[in-house]
């Protein structure tokens, strides 16, 4: 799904994900579904500019993957803290849990001497990160991966080696390989200037788009108390302007219910008072208007 900054995506991302959950319940496939959800905008949030270290980006997905697998097998949940660190050496096997969980035990152990370590080349070791759901799914006994991915484009960016020299590697379409392999399945929000390339990763073409969701013949209808047009520093807008955006026209309506203009009328802001308003308006104008 698709839709420009703010435009209520990464709210149509989680009901879309409530609906499909709701859905693998009712057919009794939830529990054989390992639920994998990602932000790319919080995931590197305070991290420096790119390209990022390839050791920092190593520990957050596999902190990020088990802690996914472990809240999908709740009887894995104690040893969770302790199955990151042993997956990157800094402590050994959680005890209790070989003798608790012998079978999963077994499968990880197993796997990690398969694992390529953040020594190796950039994309091998991109590569062997993002294979470790799919060894998660094995080890846990699922059937399928959800990728639940908020801002997908975000993940647009270099990752370098730490030792100093210029290796480097995309990790978007290394995570791309990975979205799209066997056992699983993706629901993604990405903007909408990024569609024609995560389209072509994911070899896959947005279903829904924020744009248009709200018509304005149906916003008039729902909420009559909204005005014909708006004025804001000199310049007039008609309702069109938001692009029929649900997370354009949710705060507007919020906006207008603590306004003193009737039904039908031009709300206007006066330009001493909505600097931030006006550019706004004109950022919508751009978006929504051709």
């Amino acid at each position: 799904m698709a839709g420009s900054k703010s435009s209520g995506k990464s709210s149509l991302l989680a009901l879309a994900t409530q609906m499909v959950a709701q859905e693998l319940s009712s057919r009794g496939e939830l529990q054989g579904t390992l639920l994998l959800p990602l932000s790319f905008t919080t995931l590197f949030d305070g991290a420096p500019p790119p390209p990022l270290s390839l050791h920092a980006v190593h520990e957050t997905f596999v902190s990020v993957f088990f802690h996914s697998f472990c809240t999908s097998r709740p009887l894995l949940k104690e040893w969770r803290k302790g199955l990151k660190q042993w997956w990157l050496g800094d402590a050994d096997f959680p005890a209790g849990l070989a003798e608790r969980q012998p079978t999963v035990s077994g499968l990880l152990r197993r796997h990690l001497q398969r694992h390529v370590g953040v020594d190796a080349n950039v994309a091998e070791s991109l590569q062997a990160l993002f294979a470790l759901p799919s060894v998660l799914m094995e080890c846990g006994g699922f059937e399928r991966i959800l990728w639940i991915v908020d801002d997908l484009d975000c993940a647009d960016i270099l990752v370098a080696a730490d030792d100093g020299s210029r290796r480097h590697a995309a990790m978007l379409p290394t995570l791309s390989g990975a979205l799209c392999g066997v056992g699983s399945h993706v629901i993604a929000s990405c903007s909408a200037d990024s569609v024609p390339r995560v389209s072509d990763l994911l070899h896959c073409p947005p279903t829904l788009s924020t744009r248009g969701m709200i018509s304005t013949t149906s916003m008039k209808a729902k909420f009559p108390q909204l005005p014909s047009s708006i004025r804001c520093a000199g310049q007039e807008y008609d309702m069109d302007v938001f692009g029929g955006c649900p997370g354009f026209i949710a705060p507007f309506i919020a906006l207008v219910a603590a306004s003193p203009s009737g039904e039908g009328t031009c709300l206007e802001f006066h330009a001493s008072e909505s600097s931030e308003l006006a550019e706004l308006f004109k950022w919508l104008s751009l978006q929504h208007t051709s």
